[in-house]
């Protein structure tokens, strides 16, 4: 049986949907003029205020994107994102005196970070815009042979059985692995006392065992948690204790946090996502209780993380958000950077994508990331993509590497939208998250290292699971 889905080109934006997009350009202006008479800001920060009010005339000029965009998960995250980026950081950054990890700041740099910024902001929308304007066609065929289907879910099972057996003996053997992992409720002070894999010799058993341990856990535990969370929901029949049961496991995950809590915040989103298309009956009720752990998890994580880094609520906020979803400043130090061998660091950008790179090729080098930091006399902080982009092919091209991220998103959205079998459904939507993200909270080299890592062994693990597990025999 062959379905095929078809969605046509008109383009209005009718009823409840104008309002969103009517809410958001009025957010912007009102935040660009709060920036805009603020006397105590900085002399480098005059223009500023563009950042909201040229986002607010964006979304204006091409608020078809805005067109069933809560049903769109890549256009959601990327307009949600680059909103928080180009209005809620600014925002923020007024009520918290400024106050950033970057200070080497003139108004050259500045200018041209926020110049290149809302650049852009203007070309990655209009991709979105063009997107949107596209006729999607596209199929799927049910039709599977029975004693494939059967092979193949052996397979996937038998896998599964190795990896988790392999991640217990490595555990034994390497007690140092749970160092690698806290909970939520530890403060910032134990957080900075992660063991990482450059604490063991190169080449050394214990090391190899220590990373390929964290590997496999970061997929597992996604594949544990949806096969418990779809196992209760069959098992209950989709009653309130199952919703509560699944929803435990969901917090259960901030019981094993790495040093990337937005890894952490990726595996509850899937998993809040699965929940909610498992249980079609009870969704007003799902949706209410995953937004609230979607508030909640954040909020605490704040609250037990953010004693270190300022007395003040809106200074350290300022502070995680120029961080996390990369401000003026980081992008202002773009221009500070001296990088004088361009094709070295280009090399080592691709290179730390590699899993095993030190045991396997032990090559020594900076990449930008280090070259950038170092340039400005900062912590380890994460290079925009847009302004790595721009490093190295410059200005005007800079923002095509974004909507290639924006471009693979949207395809993976194709892809897994009707994705009847679970697995398949869950590595697709992983890979669509990471993509839709990529563009403000990581680069092309964090994207590499995360796909290859973790993104390609599930999708590949997940080809191997037959028609077996699927969601319309756990809705039954």
């Amino acid at each position: 049986m062959t379905k095929s889905i078809y969605i046509s080109k008109k383009s209005n934006i009718k009823g409840s949907s104008f309002m969103i997009p009517f809410l958001v350009i009025f957010f912007s202006i009102i935040v660009g003029f709060v920036i805009l008479f603020d006397e105590s800001r900085p002399d480098y920060y005059t223009f500023l205020p563009l950042l909201p009010f040229c986002f607010a005339l964006t979304c204006l000029l091409l608020i078809n994107i805005f067109k069933d965009f809560l049903k769109k998960l890549p256009y959601f995250l990327v307009i949600s994102l680059y909103m928080v980026r180009n209005v809620v950081t600014p925002l923020l950054m007024r009520f918290g005196d400024y106050y950033g990890a970057f200070t080497l700041l003139y108004n050259s740099n500045v200018n041209r970070a926020i110049a290149l910024m809302i650049y852009e902001t203007f070309v990655v929308f209009g991709f979105l815009f063009f997107l949107n304007r596209k006729t999607i066609h596209y199929s799927r065929t049910f039709k599977v042979r029975v004693s494939l289907s059967k092979k193949k879910i052996h397979l996937f099972g038998f896998f599964l059985f190795i990896l988790i057996a392999f991640c217990i003996v490595a555990l034994v053997l390497v007690p140092e692995i749970k160092g690698h992992y806290k909970t939520i409720f530890d403060d910032e002070g134990i957080v900075k006392g992660f063991i990482t894999s450059e604490m063991f010799i190169v080449g050394n058993i214990d090391r190899i065992l220590f990373t390929l341990f964290t590997v496999i856990f970061n997929f597992l535990k996604i594949y544990i948690s949806v096969w418990l969370i779809c196992f209760i929901g069959k098992k209950f029949n989709n009653t309130m204790i199952s919703i509560i049961l699944s929803v435990v496991i969901i917090l259960a995950q901030f019981l094993f946090m790495s040093a990337s809590d937005s890894f952490t915040l990726i595996t509850v989103a899937i998993l809040c996502i699965v929940m909610y298309k498992i249980y079609k009956k009870k969704r007003k009720n799902v949706f209410l209780l995953l937004v609230t752990i979607m508030f909640i998890g954040p909020i605490v994580m704040y609250i037990f993380r953010s004693e270190t880094f300022s007395s003040s609520v809106f200074q350290t906020l300022s502070y995680m958000f120029q961080a996390y979803f990369p401000g003026v400043s980081n992008i202002a130090g773009v221009y500070n950077t001296n990088n004088p061998n361009k094709l070295s660091t280009l090399f080592f950008d691709f290179y730390e994508m590699i899993p095993f790179r030190n045991t396997l090729f032990g090559l020594s080098g900076d990449k930008l990331a280090i070259v950038y930091t170092r340039s400005n006399m900062a912590l380890s902080h994460i290079i925009p993509c847009v302004g790595q982009a721009y490093h190295y092919i410059g200005a005007i091209f800079a923002p095509i590497v974004p909507c290639i991220f924006v471009y693979t998103a949207n395809k993976c959205q194709a892809i897994y939208r009707d994705q009847n079998n679970i697995w398949k459904y869950v590595s697709s939507l992983l890979l669509c998250i990471y993509a839709a993200i990529t563009p403000i909270m990581y680069n092309f080299t964090i994207f590499g290292s995360i796909f290859l890592i973790t993104i390609l062994p599930m999708l590949i693990l997940s080809n191997c699971s037959g028609n077996i597990f699927t969601f319309d025999k756990i809705t039954k």
